[in-house]
């Protein structure tokens, strides 16, 4: 069990994946120090007053180094990122994702460098169904998986390079009509309401057996064909078999949780005394300053969802 000092106050800042854990930084702001803590298992014991303020996110300092993040200790007036921090995300972001479309001498060096490495396309399943196409570095692929909540994906081939690996991503989009991004609501929707796992691997296998064919027609080269298999771990866990909509917003209130399980930023979380598991959005919470501390929950009533 672990003891937190309720007068102490503190904001969790997001959560990054090591050999396929989930760990959450943890600005400790009596200390002003970041703490990398397990959430397997973690007590997500705290309260929000109504004029809770909100710590910025940061921004990742380097494109080559996904698992880095800068430390912002900003109070934000709105948003979830400082104006410094968003204006140097969107850079490195609309960089990389339109690289393949412009001239290379237009490039920063740092992109380019990053665009020279081995990548990997592959397609993934959630729980609802949905389908995306996607990219990934070589080393980060089961990361950036698991970052997503995908059940399960279909690697299919290993590009030269990201500018490759971007162009057939585009053209499986157009061609075949597989998107680029799944909401998190739907995401939501696939651990309230799974589809079958057997159907989901049956739908994903169509759609690899699709792209494969398409890949292999194209007069293109810089990659090679791989369809190895993936699997998210978390899903197979108990706690995702049956599990309600937490009907509380983590952003205010008085909560008292202990996350089971976390499948991409949505968490598999129980209450004290309570044998049902709830799923909720932790991305609610991030970057709010809390007061962690054990105090008395609030009751609610779970409601059925209409559709």
């Amino acid at each position: 069990m672990q003891q937190v000092n309720s007068n102490q106050a503190e904001s969790i800042l997001g959560i990054s994946w090591e050999d396929e854990v989930p760990f959450g930084r943890i600005l400790n702001l009596t200390t002003d120090t970041i703490q990398k803590i397990n959430l397997t298992n973690y007590q997500l014991r705290y309260r929000i007053n109504a004029s809770a303020e909100r710590i910025c996110l940061g921004y990742r300092p380097g494109i080559g180094n996904q698992e880095e993040h800068s430390t912002c200790t900003k109070i934000l007036e709105k948003g979830r990122k400082c104006d410094s921090c968003t204006r140097k995300d969107q850079i490195f972001a609309a960089g990389l994702h339109h690289a393949h479309t412009r001239d290379r001498g237009s490039l920063s060096a740092e992109i380019i460098s990053h665009l020279e490495r081995p990548n990997y396309l592959y397609i993934a399943i959630f729980g609802d169904g949905s389908i995306k196409v996607g990219t990934s570095t070589a080393r980060r692929i089961g990361t950036r998986l698991l970052e997503q909540g995908a059940f399960f994906a279909s690697i299919i081939c290993e590009t030269s390079d990201g500018f490759i690996v971007r162009t057939l991503e585009d053209m499986i989009t157009s061609d075949i009509g597989l998107v680029q991004a799944i909401s998190t609501k739907r995401k939501m929707k696939g651990v309230l309401h799974p589809v079958s796992h057997n159907k989901l691997r049956e739908t994903l296998n169509n759609a690899r057996d699709k792209v494969s064919d398409f890949l292999g027609n194209l007069p293109l080269k810089g990659y090679s064909m791989i369809l190895d298999n993936w699997d998210n771990p978390a899903v197979e866990t108990t706690c995702w078999k049956k599990v309600l909509k937490y009907p509380k917003n983590l952003s205010s209130g008085t909560h008292d949780l202990t996350i089971v399980s976390i499948c991409g930023r949505i968490g598999a979380v129980q209450r004290e005394a309570e044998t049902e598991f709830y799923a909720t959005d932790l991305d609610e919470i991030f970057g709010l300053i809390i007061e962690p501390g054990h105090f008395p929950p609030e009751d609610f009533t779970i409601q059925g969802e209409l559709f």
